[in-house]
């Protein structure tokens, strides 16, 4: 035994092996004895399976020979008989020597395996056993025997119900499907008991308790048949139980007509034999009789949840008294009362309740429900039932009024639940960290919830948990967000979304509770952000050497870091927030403070720009896959939303996308088109359409080419003598370029005066202007060492060939053959003879381009490639852009203050001034005095003027 005890806890996991070392520490003998104990178990278990396998061979062989052969009948017979045998030596006799309660559980014992498990009765073999006892045992001391324990528990006395379950289950499952041998031999008897038996208590109480006492009796009585029908009765017997109790009430059938007949015969005499009156009043008076007489003297001696118990069986009885006795003066409710326009007799017995029991004692019931109540938060177990049944009374007594329930209990319930949680709340703040607090504030709503739903009025809730929230929640809302190692900044540090989705949950009841959480959001993200610019800005600082690499490698890593902080943001404000327009307004607040901020003199608006260039460009530092860019242009278009200088951000990428689309750099035309549609999604058709216009532009460009190509080959006699490519630009949608008459060489002529030619054959209506700085030259220089080819500018072209005729040229005589001013000949010669690759020597020889050098073709240049670029020094285009930003700006003021006044006529000078701040905002954010300047400007130019009796009063002049 102690083998087996100790296996079946190993493998049960209650024992751990080292547990039962330190308490028994087993010796090897008793290691032996458990394993000799489990060769036993197997040799006595294994001969048992071996022979029922033999007996189901052997069956399964005499049942499937052939008709002549086949013992299937035998079998069938024998089996019956084997258990008819099996019940008469055996189970017969156990039961035929036990009486009462022990013969029933005898009787549910059984053969083994035949009541054991449920629904086992289905076969021939067991209702052969069953109809042997039923046939062998006395039916009427089994009955007999079953009716004293109904009987006994009809006294009041305990008894075994699950005993009776399973015996009248016998009954049911006997019968395969049908109720015959339930209905035969126990329901039909049993029903009979019962009417006799309630036969004669009616007629006891009848004589012997009033109308009222004798309808409470009825009334448990019910209830306690209808208990024993759930607990071990079947319930087809229930609908035949409600025929025996409405026998019982057809006793007071008779006294209820009787009565009736009373009290019509008294209230259809003519007067002064007509009774109504003194039957109402004494109707009255009856109810206040009995109250005073039984119902407080019992509920006075009570306290506490003895009292509330009481309360609620007085309650109950009342409701049946009042329901049964306006019965009797069923007459005075239809024409007496109703003439009178008197309280009906419903109305008047619960007014009689109320008057004498609830005015008495709602405050003790109130006090004692409450202090269950507040038992109930300490975590005691408390009877919910009861205090559900309590205030019913309370909602009830003001009948179809809650304000018995209001004012007597749930204001005073309320002050004590704010007093309770005021108490909690000033230790737990204390004591407990941010999360702490608020998974006990959490709780405490949720049970608070969950008692409503359990006992008190539905219409409580609402006040209930907007007392709990203000006083866990709104009282201490500063000091719990702001704790110093676990407040809501610590959340946002750590990443405690789900800490952070329950500050949401919480505060989001509270109104304007979510105020002070988006604030701090607001000022967590914006120190944030401040922070990446601060680290961007001294890391530009502190790098020396390739000053001017760096510096746009660490721009590129800012824009970088802000988009993953606005997607790590963005989706606290998704998920935690639910999307709340609260923490949008916050979030984007918080960007527009740091993103509006310059980094390393440049601004965001140009930052954004030149992020874009590196990802749209070939060659660019960012290395994506095509996903990767969309996904980074929509964030990217996002950031936009947050910059205040959106038009700097135009004219700054509109530069840049000109680059790219004039020399060939941009990495894929889909992407490109699909940043221009991001932006005009978020900024409008204006703020796109040049750059549109642009990449139309493009397109039209190499139709062109193919023309021309075209009217070359289908005109032979012209030639232009070298190869040409022009692309043919719309001025307005272009950035401005800075264009001369430059002195081409010879060489160039020609070509340019072909491709005129050309197009005069495609339009005579529209004027080339040739931009002279965004061409390219590819021609050969041939030096002692070797020829080489160099790609160049039209205009470092243009200089190189000027020394095919002269070995020697100085400063003033480039600049005059070229026809180009001093900065663009100081730059084309720096390029030339300072840069990387001097193709020309100057002298003197110094790094510096004067008035007074002359230079000469270096013959002797060499390179180990046989390709070369040669650029020109870059120029900052930064001031021209602002500048033509500054000049786009002045144009709209003007247009916006011409469009306010067109439709106003006449406005003051503060409302102006918003109106097309308002106006205006959506591209830039103008400056007061420059809107206050442009004002002065159309009054010179006389399309405003000023108010004669009030200057600050514009009037449009027409």
């Amino acid at each position: 035994c102690d083998g087996q005890s100790y296996r079946l806890q190993k493998r049960m996991g209650l024992h751990s092996e080292n547990h039962y070392k330190a308490e028994g520490k087993s010796s090897r003998a008793e290691i032996q004895c458990r394993g000799i104990y489990a060769d036993l178990l197997v040799m006595v278990l294994l001969p048992c399976v071996l022979f029922s396998l033999i007996i189901y061979r052997c069956a399964y062989t005499l049942c499937t020979q052939m008709p002549r052969n086949d013992h299937s009948k035998e079998l069938y017979d024998k089996y019956r008989e084997t258990i008819e045998e099996h019940v008469n030596s055996m189970v017969l006799p156990s039961l035929k020597g036990k009486h009462g309660e022990l013969m029933l559980r005898e009787l549910v014992k059984g053969p083994p395996g035949v009541w054991e498990s449920k629904g086992c009765c289905n076969r021939s073999g067991e209702c052969c056993c069953f109809d042997c006892m039923l046939v062998f045992l006395p039916l009427y001391r089994l009955i007999v025997t079953f009716f004293n324990q109904i009987g006994q528990e009809r006294n009041g006395e305990q008894i075994d119900q699950a005993l009776l379950k399973k015996v009248l289950d016998i009954y049911v499952e006997v019968g395969m499907g049908k109720m015959d041998c339930y209905e035969k031999n126990f329901e039909t008897m049993m029903l009979q008991d019962s009417a006799a038996y309630y036969s004669g208590k009616a007629s006891i109480w009848i004589s012997e308790y009033p109308y009222a006492d004798y309808i409470l009796k009825v009334e448990e009585c019910l209830k306690q048949e209808m208990d024993r029908v759930s607990h071990y009765l079947h319930s087809s017997t229930e609908p035949k139980l409600l025929e025996v109790y409405r026998f019982v009430l057809s006793i007071l059938r008779f006294v209820i007509i009787s009565a009736e007949s009373t009290i019509y015969n008294m209230c259809t005499q003519k007067p002064p034999h007509d009774y109504s009156q003194q039957l109402y009043d004494k109707y009255r008076e009856s109810f206040e009789e009995y109250i005073t007489s039984a119902v407080l003297p019992s509920l006075r001696e009570k306290h506490d949840e003895f009292m509330l118990r009481e309360l609620v069986k007085r309650w109950s009885n009342h409701k049946v008294m009042v329901r049964w006795l306006s019965r009797f003066f069923h007459y005075l409710d239809r024409y007496f009362i109703a003439r009178r326009s008197l309280p009906g007799l419903n109305e008047v017995g619960l007014t009689c309740f109320r008057d004498l029991v609830y005015h008495e004692l709602n405050g003790k019931v109130r006090d004692a429900v409450i202090s269950l109540i507040d038992q109930e938060r300490e975590g005691e177990q408390i009877d919910r039932a009861l205090l559900k049944n309590v205030l019913d009374i309370f909602v009830e007594i003001g009948m179809g009024q809650m304000d018995h329930y209001e004012n007597d209990f749930e204001e005073v319930m309320l002050k004590d639940t704010a007093a309770y949680y005021s108490r909690k709340a000033s230790n737990w703040i204390l004591e407990d960290s941010c999360p702490d607090y608020m998974l006990k504030a959490e709780e405490c709503l949720k049970r608070e919830k969950d008692r409503v739903s359990h006992y008190l009025h539905f219409s409580s809730e609402p006040k209930l948990l907007e007392k709990v929230q203000h006083e866990l929640l709104s009282v201490y809302a500063t000091q719990l967000l702001e704790k110093e190692h676990s407040g809501c900044h610590a959340l946002l540090r750590d990443d405690k979304v789900e800490d952070l989705s329950r500050m949401y949950r919480l505060f989001w009841k509270i109104p304007r509770g979510l105020d002070p959480v988006s604030n701090i959001f607001k000022q967590h993200v914006s120190t944030e952000g401040t922070a990446l610019v601060k680290q961007a800005e001294d890391a530009a600082s502190n790098k020396k050497a390739d000053k001017k690499d760096v510096v746009g490698l660490q721009e590129q890593v800012f824009v970088r870091k802000v988009i993953e902080l606005h997607d790590k943001y963005m989706a606290y404000v998704n998920d935690c927030f639910t999307n709340h327009t609260l923490f949008h307004k916050a979030l984007k607040e918080a960007f527009e403070i740091f993103c509006n901020k310059g980094v390393s003199g440049s601004s965001s608006a140009e930052l954004l720009a030149t992020f874009c260039d590196n990802i749209l460009k070939k060659g660019g530092s960012e290395k994506l896959s095509d996903e990767a860019i969309e996904e980074t242009l929509e964030k990217v278009v996002k950031l936009l939303a947050y910059i205040s200088d959106k038009d700097l951000f135009a004219e700054f990428y509109r530069k840049k996308l000109a680059r790219r689309l004039l020399f060939d750099k941009s990495a894929n035309d889909e992407h490109e088109r699909s940043i221009l549609t991001k932006l005009k999604q978020q900024c409008g058709g204006q703020f796109t359409s040049k750059m549109e216009g642009m990449v139309t532009d493009l397109t039209l460009a190499k139709e062109n080419q193919s023309n021309f190509e075209e009217y070359l080959s289908n005109n032979p006699n012209i030639n232009p003598g070298i190869d040409l490519t022009v692309t043919v630009l719309t001025t307005g949608f272009w950035p401005s370029y800075k264009s001369f008459d430059l002195n081409l060489p010879a060489e160039m002529v020609k070509c340019v005066e072909v491709f005129r030619e050309f197009y005069q054959t495609k339009t005579k209506h529209r004027k080339l202007t040739w931009i002279y700085s965004l061409g390219t030259c590819n021609i050969n220089g041939k030096f002692d060492p070797k020829t080489m080819e160099l790609i160049v500018t039209t205009y470092q072209a243009s200089a190189l060939l000027l020394f095919n005729t002269s070995d020697t040229l100085s400063y003033q005589e480039i600049m005059t053959q070229l026809n180009l001013s001093d900065d663009d000949v100081v730059r084309l010669l720096h390029s030339l003879s300072c840069a990387k690759y001097k193709i020309l020597t100057k002298e003197p020889n110094t790094k510096t381009i004067t008035p007074t050098d002359h230079f000469e073709f270096n013959s002797k240049f060499t390179d180990k490639m046989k390709r070369i670029k040669i650029p020109l020094p870059p120029v900052d285009e930064k001031k021209k852009v602002i500048e033509d930003v500054d000049k786009d700006r002045r144009y709209a003021i003007d247009a916006s203050i011409v469009r306010i006044m067109k439709s106003r006529k006449v406005l003051g000078y503060q409302q102006l001034v918003m109106e097309c701040v308002e106006q205006l905002g959506r591209m830039f954010k103008p400056d007061v005095k420059a809107i206050k300047k442009r004002i002065e400007d159309l009054i010179t130019r006389d399309y405003l003027e000023r108010d004669k009796d009030n200057p600050n009063i514009f009037r449009y002049l027409a």
